[in-house]
């Protein structure tokens, strides 16, 4: 019986790529992960302070974080926060006019 014998070697391929022991950061320290991601502007300010208090401790980043910073390490150039700023640097004033006439207020 080939069948439950392919499915489980699948399953524990999936186990293994999801789990926490693979490294997604081609072995970079906490310190140098979380200085790449701040450089690249891809990670949001809550994450960045925590994991940079954590740092600043003495302590390892938490898994969640060191996943959370590898996602924002590999994250496409479009993502970025200079790529947003030449995105709306692009924007018609004109078009923000309407729209705030029309009643849209950003955050």
């Amino acid at each position: 019986m080939a069948g439950p014998t392919i499915a489980r070697q699948a399953a524990d391929q999936l186990r293994d790529e999801d789990g926490e022991d693979h490294d997604k950061t081609g072995g970079m320290s906490d310190a140098e992960l979380l200085a790449s991601v701040e450089k690249k502007g891809t990670a949001g300010d809550a994450l960045l302070r925590a994991a940079h208090d954590r740092v600043r401790q003495g302590k390892s980043l938490t898994p969640h974080e060191r996943d959370a910073l590898a996602r924002d390490q590999y994250e496409g150039e479009e993502d970025t926060d200079t790529a947003d700023q030449a995105e709306f640097a692009n924007i018609d004033p004109r078009e923000t006019e309407r729209a705030q006439q029309q009643g849209f207020r950003p955050a």
